[in-house]
């Protein structure tokens, strides 16, 4: 042996395997289509060092619907919600007689509510979408109707938008404009769009179109359900969109519509069972023609719903239940997205568990809406922490 150099020992050795592997698990897999870069995850996650993976969450309240005070304002179910810079929450009830959107503090205290029942421009007949525009002002939207209400966060009327298209904004995005959704009923399809529109609700850009059989084309169509086919969320400088015909894929789009990569992964089919079955069957009565119209599939799509937190992470809602009753088993991806660890936490609609309850995550804080098994409905709001 030549002079300075040293017999390995078993110990040495042993940090080489180690480090050839930590290496290994470093090579992330990766493909091409459509001319951009597609990530392969696995059922595994990756490790990557120094990147943390684990989610912590520590609950710090919720404004639960169960609770005789919340009842006594008039918040006796949920529909959407948004928080602003401060940390406000804004709720909107899909039922009212009264006033639609409450108003609480950081800290769950009730402020005040308000956008009364009716159809003037100050008005909604039903609630259906809440949120903050550019200018930090409230957004409300009857599902039904083409127009927005638009209030200032203390609860005064400011102006109402006619719309062009009975479209329904997905969110506002840090360009100035919107992702939106719309779908136009056809007498054999619906033809859904996701797209981009300006400031003003005037200029659409449609970037996605996916087909579905019109479930009411005929009184003896048959009716499969089958959870949500086409899941879209916009993030800080990102769109994400899922059409789970095409399996556990996400398309990744910047905020002018261009496709930048595709995330895959590989996944464990969700059996539909029977419980829900008999469930969503008895919302119909016997002898109700609709009732033998339904068909189930053998397994729910690959996912749910999306979240991006404030580092660009993304959050999948999976049909997986979670650790607990009211919890789903959500897959987290990095902003590159590599599959980098899992995290259940309480978002599930447990009468309905194909539809979606709304999450989503500010200034740190994860705020999510689900069902307790009381039948009442809660939003926990939880401080994130990364290891």
């Amino acid at each position: 042996m030549e002079a300075g150099l040293k017999k390995p020992t078993l110990f040495s050795l042993v940090l080489l395997v180690l480090a050839n592997c930590s290496s290994q698990q470093q090579i992330i897999e990766k493909t091409t289509d459509e001319s951009v870069e597609v990530i392969l995850n696995h059922l595994e996650p990756y490790m990557i060092k120094g990147v943390p993976s684990r989610l912590v969450l520590e609950k710090e309240f919720s404004i639960d619907t169960e609770n005789e005070k919340t009842a006594q304002i008039g918040l006796t179910e949920m529909e959407t919600f948004d928080v602003d810079p401060d940390g406000n929450i804004y709720i909107i009830r899909w039922q009212s007689n009264e006033n639609y959107i409450f108003k609480f503090d950081g800290a769950g205290n009730f402020l005040t509510s308000f956008l009364r029942r009716g159809q003037g421009p100050a008005e909604l007949e039903w609630g259906g979408t809440v949120f903050l525009d550019h200018e930090g002002h409230l957004l409300a939207k009857d599902p039904s109707k083409p127009k927005f209400a638009i209030y200032d966060r203390n609860g005064q009327f400011i102006k109402e938008v006619l719309l062009k298209k009975l479209i329904e904004p997905v969110g506002p995005l840090s360009n100035s404009q919107y992702f939106y959704f719309e779908q136009i009923q056809n007498p054999d399809k619906l033809q859904n769009y996701l797209g981009i529109c300006d400031s003003t609700f005037d200029l659409f850009q449609q970037i996605y179109q996916k087909d579905t059989p019109n479930p009411f084309r005929s009184s003896e169509a048959r009716v499969l359900i089958s959870g949500r086919s086409l899941i879209y969320q916009a993030g800080k400088d990102k769109l994400y969109i899922g059409d789970t015909d095409r399996g556990y894929e996400i398309r990744v789009y910047d905020l002018e519509g261009k496709l930048l990569r595709k995330i895959r992964k590989e996944y464990k089919p969700v059996s539909v069972s029977e419980e829900f079955k008999q469930d969503f069957l008895a919302r119909f009565p016997e002898g109700d023609p609709f009732r033998g119209r339904f068909d189930f599939p053998d397994a729910w799509p690959p996912f749910l719903s999306f979240i991006e937190d404030k580092e660009g992470r993304l959050l999948v809602r999976t049909y997986e239940k979670g650790l607990n009753p009211d919890e789903n088993m959500f897959d987290i991806f990095n902003p590159e997205g590599v599959f980098i660890g899992r995290a259940s936490f309480a978002n599930r609609d447990v009468q309905r568990e194909q539809n979606p309850l709304p999450c989503l995550c500010r200034g740190g804080r994860l705020y999510s809406i689900h069902d307790k098994e009381s039948g009442y409905r809660e939003l926990s709001v939880y401080r994130m922490r990364w290891e």
